[in-house]
């Protein structure tokens, strides 16, 4: 099996590793999962939904949670657990009034404590399914459009020890979701996070191929196309599936991937790596990762 041996994709496995992201079990992964958003310049109090996917039907007797963001770009003003959501359940739904909860928020790194019962009972064998745990609450302080990342650096359900899904947060002149090269120019070369993440059945994974002249950037010479290659790879770093290998035009371009491997099977929930890698005619490689959760 092909193997990855970047530098971004070996800090990407130790991350899962160090972080107790990594789980095993072929049908499910526990998961807690900062939702991407989007704000315009100088929004306040924007809400940021915060869900746990739980597996099994453990008792949850409370959660840890922390995340680290840029002070630059977002300022924490708070963290609210008496939250509904129309579309699944949420932990205020489950549980209204726990015994204790503390929110810490500090400039650029918050943490968020929650023990629902001191006896030691909380929620009781909840469903598998997605819940709302909490939203963070931001004012964008960015003084121009562009995207951070919310990166959470630790979290726990109970005795669980769940998969870190992080968040971007995205400032755009609209306030809405734009396609991610949109908010650049034509040198850039990017992957974008696949959509819908995690996904069930298949995701859509976008990336933009920079123009023909571009300094001190990946240049298709005369014009040419970039030769890509665009692999997904399971945590062991072998390849699962070949989505793109050839030559590509500049600019943007999607691509699906069914959540299956190259021989037609359907792979098991999990974290899977998508490497992008471009080069011209000098051999010179530009790459780019995105972890892609599926959840079935």
């Amino acid at each position: 099996m092909e193997r990855l041996f970047t530098v971004v994709t070996i800090l990407i496995f130790a991350s899962l590793v160090f972080t107790g992201g990594l789980r095993t079990e072929a049908q499910c992964v526990d998961s807690v999962i900062v939702k991407n958003t989007w704000a315009s310049i100088g929004s306040t109090g924007v809400a940021v939904p915060v869900y746990a996917y739980l597996c099994s039907s453990d008792t949850i007797i409370g959660f840890i949670f922390a995340l680290q963001f840029d002070s630059s770009f977002l300022r924490a003003t708070d963290i609210i657990y008496e939250v509904h959501d129309s579309a699944v359940p949420s932990f205020y739904d489950l549980w209204p009034n726990p015994a204790m909860h503390i929110p810490v928020i500090d400039p650029s790194y918050l943490t968020y404590g929650v023990v629902f019962d001191y006896s030691g009972s909380g929620i009781i064998n909840p469903p598998e399914g997605r819940y709302r745990m909490f939203d963070l609450i931001f004012d964008v302080v960015a003084q121009d459009t562009g995207t951070t990342i919310l990166d959470v650096t630790d979290a726990t359900l109970g005795n669980k020890t769940p998969v870190l899904v992080d968040g971007f947060f995205n400032v755009t002149l609209s306030g809405v979701e734009e396609p991610f090269w949109s908010r650049t120019d034509p040198k850039l070369f990017a992957l974008g996070q696949n959509y819908p993440n995690p996904f069930n059945s298949a995701t859509v994974i976008p990336y933009h191929l920079p123009s023909p002249v571009v300094s001190g950037q990946l240049s298709a010479d005369g014009g040419r196309p970039s030769a890509v290659t665009l692999r997904v790879y399971n945590i062991l770093g072998q390849m699962v599936r070949t989505l793109v290998d050839g030559p590509r035009e500049p600019g943007e371009h999607r691509v699906v991937w069914d959540g299956r491997d190259d021989r037609g099977k359907e792979v098991s929930s999990g974290i899977y790596l998508c490497l992008l890698r471009a080069e011209n005619g000098r051999r010179r490689v530009l790459t780019n990762v995105r972890k892609l959760m599926l959840v079935k």
